[in-house]
């Protein structure tokens, strides 16, 4: 446009157009101008993936060979919606608590050594946690007898910086508790049988022989226990959706030390069955990824090629040609892949998109 037409309007858009871009003062007005990015949703799925943000820093203690952590604590009150979580791992490093629980991009899983497949990125999923909270509290312990204790209100931390408090058991590891902010987080409505079942979805990706003990509250303060122990691993998704099994479970498992993969396959031959897979990266529950698309193409092209090539070429004038539903009618799978490096897509990882990962699977 010729500078001579611009209109008066427009010239006084474009003289004070610089006094329309903001910077949000903190990481918390971050999260919470735009918490689908970093929870997926808002609400009740937004609760569950800050519960599973806490959880799964405990989970990746248990399985750390660095780690005494030998049980994880997880609590859940109805009346409040307050989630508890403690294990008796390594513990918050003291003198630093308030930097990783604040600091965005502060996490130990910057620098790996093979096979340390760890659930968190970059150091953020804590604290879009702490963001999302109306109250967030951290207490370490020290074997030493030594303890520290952080609290946030609404993200943002008290005054006292870190407290020491009393530790007569000379406990060791980590207590995190948080209660989800009605004014970040919109109205939820969750109940203990719920979080349960997201615990239920998530345990037996720990290592076999992983305990969890799990303590709830229902709305009239009547008190749920379970001790949980992980005896079949990813066997037990399977063993949940399967009604009649044609066939025992084949078991793939392969790790390099970069990238893992475990994969347990059968198909339910009930009348009511429909093909069903189950997938997690790094532990966290995915939707989409290229570890499904490896999985779905080594799969059918491995039994289409069977079929048509042999099974089928060995019968005298067959018409029939197997194709890749065929292959999917009934299946049941559970596939669980891990990358020293993985890549999500957003914070609420429900896509998993290493690329290097659809082949290392369908291989």
């Amino acid at each position: 446009m010729d500078n001579n037409k611009l209109s008066k309007e427009m010239i006084q858009n474009i003289q004070h157009y610089g006094e329309e871009i903001k910077t949000l003062k903190s990481f918390v007005e971050a999260v919470r101008q735009n918490p689908g990015y970093h929870l997926g949703s808002k609400g009740n799925n937004g609760l569950k993936n800050m519960a599973r943000e806490i959880w799964q820093n405990s989970f990746d203690e248990l399985d750390k060979k660095a780690s005494p952590c030998t049980w994880v604590k997880i609590e859940f009150d109805e009346r409040t919606y307050g989630f508890t979580c403690e294990d008796n791992g390594r513990g918050i490093p003291f003198g630093n608590i308030l930097r990783i629980f604040t600091n965005p991009n502060t996490s130990s899983n910057y620098e790996k050594s093979d096979g340390e497949y760890s659930s968190g990125l970059h150091g953020v999923g804590a604290k879009v946690t702490n963001a999302m909270s109306h109250r967030f509290i951290i207490e370490s312990y020290k074997f030493t007898g030594e303890a520290r204790r952080v609290e946030f209100d609404e993200g943002y931390p008290w005054k006292k910086g870190e407290a020491s408090i009393p530790n007569p058991e000379k406990k060791q590891g980590t207590r995190i508790y948080f209660e989800p902010s009605v004014d970040a987080l919109g109205e939820v409505n969750v109940s203990w049988r719920e979080v349960y079942g997201w615990l239920l979805n998530i345990f037996p990706l720990c290592s076999i022989g992983a305990v969890v003990y799990f303590t709830a509250y229902d709305k009239s303060g009547k008190k749920y226990e379970e001790k949980m122990v992980n005896n079949d691993g990813i066997m037990t998704y399977l063993i949940r959706e399967t009604t009649s099994p044609l066939i025992a479970p084949i078991i793939i498992a392969k790790d390099t030390g970069k990238m893992k993969v475990d994969i347990a396959v059968t198909w339910d031959s009930s009348d009511s069955a429909t093909d069903h897979i189950i997938s997690f990266a790094n532990k966290c529950p995915t939707m989409f990824g290229t570890h499904i698309k490896g999985f779905e193409a080594g799969l059918t092209s491995f039994f289409t090629s069977y079929m048509n090539k042999v099974y089928l070429a060995s019968i005298k004038k067959n018409k029939l040609t197997v194709v890749s539903n065929d292959i999917k009618c009934g299946l049941k799978a559970i596939v669980t892949v891990a990358h020293l490096y993985p890549i999500f897509d957003g914070q609420s990882k429900e896509k998993f998109t290493n690329t290097d990962m659809e082949p290392f699977v369908k291989n």
